[in-house]
């Protein structure tokens, strides 16, 4: 056995030998974890759609109102990062959320470098068309 700073331990055995970790305890880790992103999860979505019921419900017709005045910029730029915080944290919450969920069920979904670039690109182009939206108006 050889153990790294006390955080990672590695262990060899003969061949055939039992494993020392079972489906149960993944299974486990994963209740565990699922159970540890599940509030911030939801906490963070359901900032997410209150911030952009407010956002077109509330802040933008009374932008249109303002007609481009200094305070309706800053107003605008204030609600570009809220917005742009609260979705960051929707994705960095609920995405681990919803993976330990599918390994829970079984459902294995290969993650790689180009699937995150994807869900990143798509929000940033989402909040990208935001400000762009914003600005324009």
């Amino acid at each position: 056995m050889v153990s790294i700073e006390r955080q990672i331990h590695l262990f060899k055995a003969a061949p055939g030998t039992a494993s020392i970790f079972s489906p149960a305890d993944a299974t486990t880790k994963y209740r565990r974890a699922a159970r540890m992103f599940a509030k911030p999860a939801l906490w963070s979505i359901v900032g997410l759609v209150v911030s952009l019921a407010l956002l077109f419900g509330v802040i933008q017709p009374w932008l249109k109102a303002l007609q481009n005045t200094t305070l309706g910029m800053i107003v605008e730029i204030t609600t570009v990062i809220i917005v742009g915080v609260i979705t960051t944290m929707s994705i960095f919450t609920t995405l681990p959320w919803i993976a330990y969920r599918m390994r829970l069920t079984g459902l294995r979904v290969p993650m790689s470098r180009l699937v995150f670039g994807v869900v990143f690109a798509i929000c940033g182009g989402l909040l990208g068309y935001l400000l762009a939206m914003m600005l324009a108006s």
